[in-house]
């Protein structure tokens, strides 16, 4: 029961929650997040309270300057930093519409991923958990993206199934 039916398995998921039943899914998505659950526990990971992940987005704010009395750039606000309810865009991680706080490991990472071009003003905010996390680390695989031309074994389709996911 806890076999992918296929490597494919999460393709033919992103495809059908993207393109055609985001908010009903068929039984084939449900046995789909039946078995990512059921074959996560080798990828949790402890995050200790205290640990710092970074966001960066492009853009930036204006405040205002009394020595020259004039407005310059500085960083979004604390409250900007987070994802805006209001307003999700689609992204790396989330849908449109459904806000998702993403963080990097590193602060390089962070405004490498936002693709910055050179002499753009970047805001990084710096977030700090306040409780131990568990958490499902999905970059195991990150460097593989296994293709097939047919149906490998059980544990192959584990494998790839979770190297799609990341």
């Amino acid at each position: 029961m806890t076999a992918f039916d296929s490597w494919r398995s999460f393709w033919k998921f992103s495809r059908e929650v993207a393109r055609e039943r985001r908010y009903i899914r068929t039984s084939e998505a449900e046995s789909f997040l039946a078995k990512v659950a059921a074959t996560c526990s080798v990828r949790a990971r402890d995050v200790p309270a205290g640990w710092i992940g970074w966001r960066a987005q492009l853009g930036h704010s204006w405040r205002h300057e009394p020595q020259i009395d004039d407005e310059v750039p500085c960083a979004f606000c604390p409250a900007r930093m987070r994802p805006l309810a209001d307003r999700a865009h689609e992204g790396r991680v989330n849908p449109k519409g459904i806000p998702c706080l993403y963080l990097a490991a590193t602060l390089e990472t962070a405004v490498s991923e936002v693709r910055p071009w050179i002499g753009s003003f970047v805001s990084v905010g710096q977030f700090r958990t306040t409780h131990p996390l568990r958490i499902v680390d999905c970059s195991v695989h990150h460097a593989r993206k296994p293709l097939f031309l047919e149906e490998p074994s059980e544990a192959d389709r584990e494998q790839a199934v979770w190297a799609h996911i990341d």
